[in-house]
Protein backbone atom coordinates (compact mmCIF):
# COMPACT_ATOMS: atom_id res chain seq x y z
CA UNK A 1 0.00 0.00 0.00
CA UNK A 2 1.15 3.27 -0.59
CA UNK A 3 2.39 5.60 2.16
CA UNK A 4 1.03 8.56 3.66
CA UNK A 5 2.55 11.78 2.16
CA UNK A 6 2.26 15.12 4.33
CA UNK A 7 2.50 18.74 2.32
CA UNK A 8 2.70 21.34 4.46
CA UNK A 9 2.43 24.98 3.23
CA UNK A 10 3.10 27.71 5.26
CA UNK A 11 0.57 30.64 4.11
CA UNK A 12 0.73 34.11 5.00
CA UNK A 13 -1.42 36.90 3.21
CA UNK A 14 -1.20 34.46 -0.07
CA UNK A 15 -4.66 35.17 -1.38
CA UNK A 16 -3.90 36.17 -4.76
CA UNK A 17 -1.85 32.81 -5.02
CA UNK A 18 -3.97 29.82 -3.33
CA UNK A 19 -6.30 29.41 -6.20
CA UNK A 20 -3.09 28.26 -7.97
CA UNK A 21 -1.12 26.29 -5.30
CA UNK A 22 -4.16 24.60 -3.16
CA UNK A 23 -5.38 23.01 -6.67
CA UNK A 24 -2.29 21.46 -8.14
CA UNK A 25 -1.57 19.16 -4.29
CA UNK A 26 -5.44 18.28 -4.68
CA UNK A 27 -4.76 17.34 -8.18
CA UNK A 28 -1.76 15.10 -7.89
CA UNK A 29 -1.68 11.74 -9.28
CA UNK A 30 -0.14 10.55 -5.77
CA UNK A 31 -3.49 10.19 -3.79
CA UNK A 32 -2.47 8.90 -0.11
CA UNK A 33 -2.06 12.43 0.65
CA UNK A 34 -2.28 14.95 4.08
CA UNK A 35 -2.35 18.75 2.82
CA UNK A 36 -1.81 20.63 6.03
CA UNK A 37 -2.53 24.38 5.60
CA UNK A 38 -0.81 26.44 8.22
CA UNK A 39 -2.11 30.21 8.15
CA UNK A 40 0.57 32.21 9.56
CA UNK A 41 -1.52 34.84 10.85
CA UNK A 42 -2.51 36.10 7.65
CA UNK A 43 -4.57 39.42 7.67
CA UNK A 44 -6.16 39.20 4.57
CA UNK A 45 -8.76 36.29 3.31
CA UNK A 46 -6.15 33.38 2.79
CA UNK A 47 -7.07 31.97 6.15
CA UNK A 48 -11.04 31.83 4.78
CA UNK A 49 -9.74 30.16 1.51
CA UNK A 50 -8.16 27.70 3.37
CA UNK A 51 -11.05 26.45 5.62
CA UNK A 52 -13.04 26.83 2.43
CA UNK A 53 -10.60 24.18 0.56
CA UNK A 54 -11.14 21.90 3.43
CA UNK A 55 -14.59 21.56 2.94
CA UNK A 56 -13.79 20.33 -0.65
CA UNK A 57 -10.91 17.84 0.39
CA UNK A 58 -11.37 15.94 3.10
CA UNK A 59 -7.38 15.18 2.87
CA UNK A 60 -6.67 18.67 3.97
CA UNK A 61 -6.17 19.74 7.07
CA UNK A 62 -5.90 23.83 8.44
CA UNK A 63 -3.82 25.39 10.98
CA UNK A 64 -4.40 28.99 12.23
CA UNK A 65 -2.06 30.37 14.26
CA UNK A 66 -0.26 34.14 15.15
CA UNK A 67 2.15 34.71 12.50
CA UNK A 68 5.84 33.33 13.23
CA UNK A 69 7.21 33.74 9.91
CA UNK A 70 8.15 30.60 7.69
CA UNK A 71 10.45 28.47 9.78
CA UNK A 72 7.31 27.97 12.89
CA UNK A 73 4.68 27.45 10.25
CA UNK A 74 6.75 24.65 8.41
CA UNK A 75 7.80 23.43 12.58
CA UNK A 76 4.04 23.48 13.04
CA UNK A 77 2.87 21.45 10.07
CA UNK A 78 5.82 18.93 10.92
CA UNK A 79 4.51 18.78 14.32
CA UNK A 80 0.86 18.20 12.85
CA UNK A 81 2.16 15.35 10.53
CA UNK A 82 1.23 12.06 10.45
CA UNK A 83 3.10 10.69 6.58
CA UNK A 84 6.47 8.50 6.54
CA UNK A 85 7.50 11.54 3.94
CA UNK A 86 6.76 14.95 4.24
CA UNK A 87 7.10 17.81 1.35
CA UNK A 88 6.92 21.84 1.99
CA UNK A 89 5.13 23.94 -0.87
CA UNK A 90 5.82 27.59 -0.98
CA UNK A 91 2.17 29.51 -0.81
CA UNK A 92 2.84 31.23 -4.02
CA UNK A 93 4.19 28.50 -5.79
CA UNK A 94 2.47 25.29 -7.36
CA UNK A 95 3.42 21.80 -8.34
CA UNK A 96 3.24 19.21 -11.33
CA UNK A 97 0.41 16.74 -11.23
CA UNK A 98 2.57 14.13 -10.88
CA UNK A 99 5.80 15.99 -8.53
CA UNK A 100 4.36 13.35 -5.65
CA UNK A 101 4.33 10.59 -7.44
CA UNK A 102 7.78 10.86 -9.21
CA UNK A 103 9.53 11.55 -5.92
CA UNK A 104 7.99 9.24 -3.41
CA UNK A 105 8.88 6.58 -6.46
CA UNK A 106 12.66 7.53 -6.50
CA UNK A 107 12.89 7.16 -2.82
CA UNK A 108 10.52 3.71 -2.29
CA UNK A 109 12.50 2.38 -5.62
CA UNK A 110 15.91 3.12 -4.11
CA UNK A 111 15.21 3.09 -0.59
CA UNK A 112 16.51 6.44 0.16
CA UNK A 113 15.20 9.21 2.11
CA UNK A 114 15.39 12.49 -0.19
CA UNK A 115 14.48 12.85 -3.89
CA UNK A 116 15.31 15.90 -5.34
CA UNK A 117 13.41 17.97 -8.69
CA UNK A 118 14.63 20.54 -11.03
CA UNK A 119 12.43 23.86 -10.48
CA UNK A 120 11.22 25.59 -13.50
CA UNK A 121 10.99 29.28 -12.12
CA UNK A 122 8.09 31.81 -13.52
CA UNK A 123 6.96 35.33 -13.62
CA UNK A 124 4.23 37.29 -14.49
CA UNK A 125 5.95 38.07 -17.62
CA UNK A 126 6.57 34.23 -18.53
CA UNK A 127 3.98 32.07 -16.81
CA UNK A 128 4.25 29.31 -19.21
CA UNK A 129 4.73 25.70 -18.69
CA UNK A 130 6.18 23.83 -21.32
CA UNK A 131 4.88 20.52 -22.87
CA UNK A 132 7.93 17.81 -21.65
CA UNK A 133 7.48 14.10 -23.11
CA UNK A 134 11.33 13.80 -22.16
CA UNK A 135 12.50 10.77 -20.10
CA UNK A 136 14.60 11.66 -17.45
CA UNK A 137 18.08 10.07 -15.39
CA UNK A 138 17.94 9.57 -11.77
CA UNK A 139 21.21 9.77 -10.32
CA UNK A 140 22.16 8.45 -7.06
CA UNK A 141 24.53 10.75 -4.45
CA UNK A 142 26.33 9.97 -1.29
CA UNK A 143 25.71 12.98 0.98
CA UNK A 144 29.22 14.69 0.63
CA UNK A 145 29.15 14.39 -3.03
CA UNK A 146 25.71 16.17 -2.96
CA UNK A 147 27.11 18.77 -0.43
CA UNK A 148 29.57 19.84 -2.79
CA UNK A 149 26.67 21.10 -4.81
CA UNK A 150 25.91 23.54 -2.09
CA UNK A 151 28.54 25.43 -3.48
CA UNK A 152 28.14 24.90 -7.31
CA UNK A 153 25.93 26.01 -10.23
CA UNK A 154 23.83 23.27 -8.88
CA UNK A 155 22.89 26.09 -5.38
CA UNK A 156 19.41 27.04 -5.89
CA UNK A 157 18.22 23.69 -6.16
CA UNK A 158 20.33 22.00 -3.33
CA UNK A 159 19.93 24.83 -0.91
CA UNK A 160 16.05 24.47 -0.94
CA UNK A 161 13.62 22.11 0.50
CA UNK A 162 10.32 22.85 -1.64
CA UNK A 163 11.75 20.68 -4.53
CA UNK A 164 12.88 17.70 -2.15
CA UNK A 165 10.50 14.95 -0.86
CA UNK A 166 11.83 13.84 2.88
CA UNK A 167 11.49 10.49 4.68
CA UNK A 168 10.19 12.06 8.43
CA UNK A 169 12.48 10.89 10.12
CA UNK A 170 15.37 13.20 9.05
CA UNK A 171 13.35 15.89 11.14
CA UNK A 172 13.53 14.01 14.20
CA UNK A 173 16.54 16.10 15.08
CA UNK A 174 16.59 18.50 12.77
CA UNK A 175 13.97 21.99 12.37
CA UNK A 176 13.72 25.44 11.23
CA UNK A 177 15.20 27.94 12.49
CA UNK A 178 12.80 30.37 13.84
CA UNK A 179 12.66 33.88 13.11
CA UNK A 180 15.37 33.88 10.36
CA UNK A 181 15.02 34.30 6.47
CA UNK A 182 16.59 32.02 4.26
CA UNK A 183 15.94 29.02 6.62
CA UNK A 184 16.08 26.25 4.27
CA UNK A 185 20.00 27.52 4.24
CA UNK A 186 20.36 26.12 7.72
CA UNK A 187 18.68 23.21 7.35
CA UNK A 188 19.18 21.76 3.98
CA UNK A 189 22.68 20.65 4.42
CA UNK A 190 21.94 18.59 7.61
CA UNK A 191 18.95 16.94 6.04
CA UNK A 192 21.46 15.70 3.47
CA UNK A 193 24.13 15.13 5.67
CA UNK A 194 21.71 13.09 7.35
CA UNK A 195 20.30 10.99 4.41
CA UNK A 196 23.59 9.09 2.76
CA UNK A 197 22.19 9.09 -0.03
CA UNK A 198 19.74 11.38 -2.40
CA UNK A 199 18.20 10.66 -5.36
CA UNK A 200 17.84 13.35 -7.96
CA UNK A 201 16.36 14.36 -11.00
CA UNK A 202 16.31 16.94 -13.77
CA UNK A 203 12.86 16.36 -14.67
CA UNK A 204 11.04 20.07 -13.76
CA UNK A 205 8.06 19.23 -11.50
CA UNK A 206 8.40 22.32 -8.99
CA UNK A 207 6.47 25.50 -10.66
CA UNK A 208 8.60 28.46 -8.52
CA UNK A 209 6.42 31.86 -8.52
CA UNK A 210 8.69 34.81 -8.99
CA UNK A 211 7.05 37.77 -7.42
CA UNK A 212 7.99 41.25 -7.88
CA UNK A 213 6.85 41.91 -4.14
CA UNK A 214 8.83 38.76 -2.39
CA UNK A 215 11.02 39.30 0.63
CA UNK A 216 14.11 38.78 -1.09
CA UNK A 217 12.99 40.66 -4.24
CA UNK A 218 12.06 43.92 -2.31
CA UNK A 219 15.40 45.59 -2.60
CA UNK A 220 18.06 45.49 0.75
CA UNK A 221 17.37 44.98 4.28
CA UNK A 222 19.35 43.95 7.51
CA UNK A 223 17.34 40.51 7.38
CA UNK A 224 19.68 39.61 4.98
CA UNK A 225 22.13 39.20 7.47
CA UNK A 226 20.27 35.76 8.46
CA UNK A 227 22.43 34.35 6.30
CA UNK A 228 25.34 34.77 7.73
CA UNK A 229 24.53 33.20 11.16
CA UNK A 230 23.51 29.88 8.49
CA UNK A 231 26.95 29.89 7.11
CA UNK A 232 28.85 30.36 10.51
CA UNK A 233 26.66 27.04 11.73
CA UNK A 234 28.14 25.48 8.22
CA UNK A 235 31.82 26.14 9.11
CA UNK A 236 31.33 24.79 12.27
CA UNK A 237 29.75 21.67 11.21
CA UNK A 238 32.27 20.80 8.21
CA UNK A 239 34.65 21.32 11.04
CA UNK A 240 33.41 18.73 13.13
CA UNK A 241 33.02 16.13 10.51
CA UNK A 242 36.46 16.89 9.68
CA UNK A 243 35.74 17.91 5.71
CA UNK A 244 38.53 20.74 4.69
CA UNK A 245 36.98 21.22 1.09
CA UNK A 246 33.62 21.75 2.51
CA UNK A 247 35.16 24.03 5.00
CA UNK A 248 37.17 26.18 2.33
CA UNK A 249 34.29 25.80 0.09
CA UNK A 250 31.95 27.64 2.83
CA UNK A 251 34.59 29.54 4.16
CA UNK A 252 35.18 31.23 0.63
CA UNK A 253 30.85 32.09 -0.05
CA UNK A 254 31.03 33.21 3.36
CA UNK A 255 33.46 35.96 2.98
CA UNK A 256 31.86 36.97 -0.41
CA UNK A 257 28.39 37.55 1.87
CA UNK A 258 30.24 39.30 4.64
CA UNK A 259 31.91 42.06 2.00
CA UNK A 260 28.52 41.72 0.25
CA UNK A 261 26.65 42.72 2.85
CA UNK A 262 29.70 45.36 4.53
CA UNK A 263 29.20 47.21 1.83
CA UNK A 264 24.91 46.85 1.38
CA UNK A 265 25.29 48.16 4.94
CA UNK A 266 27.25 51.34 4.30
CA UNK A 267 24.95 52.37 1.02
CA UNK A 268 21.80 52.15 2.76
CA UNK A 269 22.12 52.29 6.54
CA UNK A 270 24.87 54.94 7.33
CA UNK A 271 24.29 55.82 10.56
CA UNK A 272 24.04 52.16 11.77
CA UNK A 273 27.70 51.72 12.92
CA UNK A 274 27.58 48.75 15.03
CA UNK A 275 26.08 46.77 12.19
CA UNK A 276 29.11 47.91 9.81
CA UNK A 277 31.53 47.09 12.89
CA UNK A 278 30.68 43.66 13.04
CA UNK A 279 30.55 42.81 10.03
CA UNK A 280 34.06 44.30 9.26
CA UNK A 281 35.33 41.99 12.42
CA UNK A 282 34.31 38.85 11.17
CA UNK A 283 35.68 39.87 7.90
CA UNK A 284 39.12 40.15 9.66
CA UNK A 285 38.27 37.33 11.72
CA UNK A 286 37.72 34.91 9.22
CA UNK A 287 40.50 35.90 7.43
CA UNK A 288 43.04 35.62 10.82
CA UNK A 289 40.99 32.04 11.56
CA UNK A 290 41.56 30.56 8.10
CA UNK A 291 43.01 27.36 8.84
CA UNK A 292 43.55 25.70 4.89
CA UNK A 293 44.19 28.65 2.96
CA UNK A 294 47.33 26.81 0.86
CA UNK A 295 44.07 25.14 -0.78
CA UNK A 296 42.92 28.29 -2.50
CA UNK A 297 45.19 29.93 -5.48
CA UNK A 298 47.65 32.64 -4.89
CA UNK A 299 45.42 35.06 -6.57
CA UNK A 300 42.33 33.91 -4.40
CA UNK A 301 44.63 34.22 -1.09
CA UNK A 302 46.04 37.48 -1.89
CA UNK A 303 42.38 39.33 -2.81
CA UNK A 304 41.31 37.67 0.53
CA UNK A 305 44.26 39.56 2.28
CA UNK A 306 43.48 43.10 0.26
CA UNK A 307 40.33 42.53 1.85
CA UNK A 308 41.25 42.15 5.14
CA UNK A 309 43.23 45.42 4.85
CA UNK A 310 41.43 47.60 2.02
CA UNK A 311 38.00 46.95 1.90
CA UNK A 312 37.09 50.09 0.29
CA UNK A 313 38.79 49.10 -2.82
CA UNK A 314 36.74 45.65 -2.97
CA UNK A 315 35.45 44.64 -6.36
CA UNK A 316 32.37 44.03 -4.47
CA UNK A 317 32.87 48.08 -3.48
CA UNK A 318 33.11 49.44 -6.57
CA UNK A 319 30.36 47.32 -8.30
CA UNK A 320 28.03 48.07 -5.23
CA UNK A 321 29.23 51.59 -6.02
Amino acid sequence: MDKLVSIIVPIYKAEKYLDHCVPSLINQSYKNLEIILVNDGSTDDSGLLCDNFAKIDSRIRVLHKTNGGVSDARNCGLKMAKGEYIAFVDSDDFIHERFIEVLYKMCEENCLPIAQCRPLYLTLQNFHIPKNNMEYEIKIYDNLDMLQHLYSKHSATTNVVWNKLFRKDLFDNISFPVGRIMEDFSTSYLLIYAAKKIAVTEEPLYYYFRSENSYMRSGYNLKRLDVLAAYEERLDFFTSINHSELYNKSLYWYRNSLLKNYFMCRKYYRKLKENKQELRRKLIRSYCNYKYKNHFSFKVRYQMMRERYFPKFTVVNKILG
